[in-house]
């Protein structure tokens, strides 16, 4: 009587070790199945983040390390691509009021060596004596674009400021400048009719004349 009692308390502990068996199984097989989906789900993001990397690449080569690359040095002032297009623009939109066009094969080389002149006169000017105040950049700017009225026309104080005020922001739009950037293009310009009016002093009014005689033999 006794065996058939021992039998079947062996037969329950097989099937109660046998659960915690199986329960390791299941528990391996979906840590396995998660890390699948994991791997799954990074590659989908490394693809789409290299597919992505792509069109950037090439938007960063084409658009944005191109203005970014130097084309002129003076002492500490570096000029980059995006500087010379930048006056270029504003070459084109100054010539645009004369009725006039850019010569694209000879401008920008002529723009880019004048902006590197025109920073050379800033840095040596003090030595000369040269100085370019803020309201003298105000009064150049009121000139370029202050409406001209005739004397017998009547116009406010008022509506002869609101033109100035559009006609110097339609300028700054078309050209994509701050007024920043504007503003050190007056100051260079300045700059510049300062040294020419320097210079212009020590030049003699009066041409000296020499005579010069030719002995033959």
């Amino acid at each position: 009587m006794k065996k058939p009692q021992s039998t079947g308390s062996s037969q329950q502990s097989g099937r109660s070790g046998s659960k915690p068996t199986g329960d390791r199984r299941i528990a391996s097989l979906r840590d396995r199945d998660t890390r699948k989906r994991n791997i799954a789900v990074i590659g989908g993001i490394v693809a789409i983040l290299l597919i992505l990397a792509i069109p950037a690449y090439g938007y960063y080569e084409n658009f944005i390390k191109p203005p970014r690359v130097l084309a002129a040095r003076v002492g500490d002032v570096n000029y980059s691509y995006g500087d010379l297009v930048k006056r270029l623009r504003t070459q084109q939109s100054a010539l645009r009021y004369l009725g006039s066009f850019v010569d694209l094969s000879r401008i920008p080389f002529e723009i880019l060596f004048q902006m590197a002149e025109n920073q050379l006169i800033i840095q040596e000017g003090s030595e000369l004596g040269l100085s370019v105040s803020d309201e003298e950049i105000d009064g150049a700017i009121r000139i370029r674009f202050f409406p001209v009225t005739d004397v017998a026309e009547e116009v406010s104080p008022g509506q002869l400021e609101d033109e100035f005020d559009e006609q110097y922001i339609s300028f700054l739009n078309s050209t994509r400048l701050d007024e920043d950037e504007f503003r050190q293009i007056v100051k260079e310009d300045l700059y510049r009719y300062k040294l020419r009016e320097e210079i212009g002093k020590s030049v003699p009014t009066k041409e000296e004349s020499v005579e010069v005689f030719w002995a033959f033999f």
